[in-house]
């Protein structure tokens, strides 16, 4: 090969390596403005699906502010309704605060249980037939509104008789059944009349002595003095309703 061939072939080696780096420079910034192309059309793509995972985040939030919003509501609704019937109470209240009636009843029942108060401080002035009182005899014996200790002590011996009153309609009433059931006989004892008695109240009996009544008809019952001396008696009429009572001081 002479020296005039290798010089063409150089050169034209040389040619095609130019062609070749033109084409290189060239071809480069057109692959990487594909590829700009590309990310660019990804691009919002992205955004508008992060778009649409922020919406549906702000609706979530929004229907749970509203669901929120309507339990206040209720809440407060609740709340004014209390606050209105407190206010209607404290109103009637005051305003029965200052019924004159209310005061007085009010000022009764400060005495009775001053006098109950009374007579747990001083129980020797207590007898077993005070458990048969009733409220009725409690407010009679404290019916005065200004009440002085000499006041109170004569109510509890007002509830003393009272409570032996009460117990002589007890014992009518089991004389009554002990004769209808043994042909219109009297008992021999107040013990015999224990049947026709309450358990509670039998107890009771061993503080009376019976005796034909000084009328001459029905029977009399006479109680173990109190403590103080008080002696109390009455008599039974089978033939009558009432019970004859009488109690004398010491």
């Amino acid at each position: 090969m002479t020296s005039t061939h290798k010089t063409l072939i150089a050169a034209g080696l040389i040619g095609s390596l130019g062609v070749m780096i033109y084409a290189a420079r060239h071809i480069s910034p057109a692959g990487s403005v594909a590829k700009t192309a590309q990310q660019q059309a990804a691009g919002p793509v992205d955004e508008r699906a992060d778009l649409k995972r922020q919406l549906q985040r702000a609706t979530e939030q929004a229907s749970e502010l509203k669901s929120e919003n309507a339990q206040l509501r209720q809440e407060i609704e609740v709340l004014k309704a209390e606050s209105a019937r407190l206010e209607k109470n404290n109103a009637e209240d005051a305003a029965a605060m200052r019924d004159p009636t209310r005061q007085t009843l009010e000022a009764w029942m400060d005495r009775v249980n001053r006098l109950r108060q009374l007579l747990n401080q001083e129980p020797d002035k207590a007898i077993p037939e005070m458990q048969l009182l009733t409220d009725e005899n409690w407010l009679d014996a404290t019916r005065k509104e200004a009440m002085t200790d000499g006041d109170y002590s004569m109510a509890l011996s007002i509830l003393r008789n009272e409570g032996v009153s009460n117990f002589s309609e007890i014992l009518r009433g089991a004389l009554s059944q002990y004769e209808s059931d043994n042909g219109g006989a009297a008992p021999a004892s107040v013990a015999q009349l224990q049947p026709y008695v309450k358990a509670t109240d039998a107890p009771l009996l061993h503080l009376y002595n019976m005796g034909l009544a000084s009328s001459g008809t029905g029977l009399a019952f006479t109680r173990t003095p109190f403590q103080d001396g008080t002696k109390v008696s009455f008599s039974i009429d089978p033939a009558s309703t009432t019970v004859s009572f009488s109690a004398r001081p010491p």
